[in-house]
């Protein structure tokens, strides 16, 4: 008898985990520090928001909050609450690191995450500064073209109104070891990943105006942009969108996408049907496109969390996509920290016809993407 109870001991493996004790309380933690302080470079590294725009968002994330009025007293307040999803969503950090900020056990903090990325999926979907809005009047058409023409002058007398840029943006997602019929369609034979496939439209403000999410990672950018194509159809002669050499050229899209000539075409530039003019669109379009490649990496510098492989979980997974990007829209239009955004405004370009910004090129990251026009 005791010999079975030996075993039945040793086959039972211990569990290493935090306990309350361990931890300071959620009073006196790291991130009441940092809330305390409200220094807005400490608030946008961590959090990718400044104090007013975290407070901003506080207040409209207030309204879905349901408070207790029976049980223990919560731990976290809606501002940690808010703290804990932004400290999620702007790294890599496990879960016991985000317990030793907040001073909250392992089961503490997932139950208030849970609770903080759908209130903030509510508040993100009802705000309009967040929204991802296609423009369908002429005079957002005209003023995201007027925009890109600022810094590409001889785009427009080729007979191109530009007013975005797309391209696809491939996340890793976890193996599916249950279903083999989804883990195929996430494998992704180019990556040799599982991936997800999406598909993002940005605007020369740096919002993204049109996406498609969460698309099985062995679909091609050209299939994940049929809703791209549709609303492409619909907008007015001459206005288009640029991308890369991935999205299809058929006859009916041929004036609404500008891609680069891929490199077989290049090889055969002494052909007659190459002539200066396509030429000249090639490099234009070459150098513009580089903007789509800046706003996927900007997402993901503010969203961490989207480098690590996503949740096996499909509708879990759409989730945290679709918080991201509206977070990422709201965060543009009321921080106004975005590399399109600067690139493209009026105040930025009027920078280049300065003599003091040409005295000091080092300072420059940008120009060398553009063909300047004297």
């Amino acid at each position: 008898m005791m010999l079975l109870l030996i075993r039945k001991r040793a086959s039972i493996r211990s569990r290493a985990y935090l306990v309350r004790s361990s931890l300071v309380s959620p009073k006196m933690s790291a991130w009441q520090r940092l809330y305390d302080n409200k220094h807005d470079g400490s608030f946008m590294s961590t959090m990718g928001l400044d104090v007013r725009t975290f407070e901003l968002l506080l207040s409209h994330m207030r309204c879905h909050v349901v408070r207790r009025t029976v049980g223990r007293h919560p731990l976290l307040d809606e501002a940690a609450i808010l703290g804990l999803v932004l400290h999620f969503l702007n790294s890599t950090m496990l879960h016991k690191t985000l317990c030793e900020i907040f001073g909250t056990p392992p089961s503490t903090t997932r139950e208030n995450l849970a609770q903080g990325m759908k209130i903030l999926l509510q508040t993100l979907r009802e705000l309009p500064s967040a929204a991802v809005a296609w423009p369908t009047d002429m005079v957002t058409l005209e003023k995201y073209a007027d925009l890109i023409h600022g810094r590409q002058r001889s785009l427009r007398p080729l007979g191109y109104n530009a007013i975005g840029f797309m391209d696809g943006l491939n996340l890793p997602v976890q193996n599916d070891y249950k279903d083999c019929l989804m883990q195929n369609a996430n494998w992704n034979g180019w990556l040799q990943q599982s991936m997800c496939s999406n598909l993002l439209v940005w605007s020369p403000e740096g919002k993204i105006i049109m996406c498609r999410l969460n698309g099985p990672g062995s679909w091609h950018d050209g299939h994940m942009a049929e809703n791209v194509y549709a609303a492409l159809v619909s907008l007015p002669e001459s206005y288009c969108l640029v991308t890369d050499t991935a999205f299809k050229a058929a006859k009916e899209f041929k004036s609404k996408i500008l891609k680069p000539l891929k490199a077989d075409a290049l090889n055969n530039v002494n052909d007659e049907r190459f002539t200066a003019q396509q030429m000249i669109l090639h490099s234009l379009v070459l150098s513009i496109r580089q903007t789509a490649e800046w706003g996927n990496a900007a997402l993901l510098a503010m969203c961490g969390r989207l480098r690590l492989p996503l949740h096996v979980n499909p509708a879990r997974r759409a989730e945290l996509l679709e918080i991201c990007v509206l977070l990422f829209n709201f965060r543009t239009t009321e921080c106004e920290v975005n590399q399109i955004l600067n690139t493209y405004r009026d105040d930025y370009s009027s920078a280049f016809n300065t003599s003091n910004f040409y005295t000091t090129p080092q300072y420059d990251r940008v120009s060398q993407f553009y063909n300047k026009v004297m």
